[in-house]
């Protein structure tokens, strides 16, 4: 199944107020969530599986290991490479080519990973919108919010990647 990129915005966007919770998987506005549970839960709203999302499927760890995701470099990295259960299987469970992919430029529905400090690897991800600005779990401001890409996010940015679950427009 696919999703297209205004369906998927439009559910990240009715998330925007839910409240920033650690490694939280929000169903609704009430719940709360972090930085990798705001993409799963906006897919999910939107009829798409988290296997379906990142382009995996076959492996009954591997949404179990989303689920428990943190936001840090390895697990956002190998997360949309498929290999984020790489501890049960050592190889990806879906063709390579219906992996989430490192793109140049994003377009509306790709998520964004942030390098937030010069010091660490990335470790925030968001959800690129149709009106250049991006949708993510504050864990500052402690909420869902959306924000414009100015040029401090624009120098944090460290990558964007096109989900095979989400049609790109």
């Amino acid at each position: 199944m696919m999703i297209t990129a205004m369906r998927f915005i439009a559910e990240a966007r009715k998330l925007v107020g839910t409240r920033f919770r650690h490694t939280g998987r929000a169903r609704n506005i009430y719940d709360g969530c972090d930085c990798i549970g705001l993409p799963i839960a906006a897919a999910r709203n939107a009829g798409l599986g988290t296997e379906e999302l990142f382009g995996l499927s076959g492996n009954p760890e591997y949404q179990k290991d989303v689920l428990r995701a943190r936001a840090t470099s390895e697990s956002i990295e190998l997360l949309l490479m498929g290999r984020y259960a790489a501890t049960a299987s050592p190889k990806p469970t879906a063709a390579a080519n219906s992996l989430a992919r490192r793109v140049r430029s994003p377009l509306p529905g790709d998520l964004l990973v942030f390098r937030l400090t010069a010091a660490v690897e990335p470790e925030h991800i968001a959800i690129y919108t149709d009106t250049a600005t991006f949708i993510h779990a504050d864990a500052i401001g402690g909420k869902v919010v959306e924000t414009v890409m100015g040029q401090p996010w624009v120098r944090q940015l460290h990558s964007c990647w096109a989900l095979p679950g989400v049609a790109r427009v």
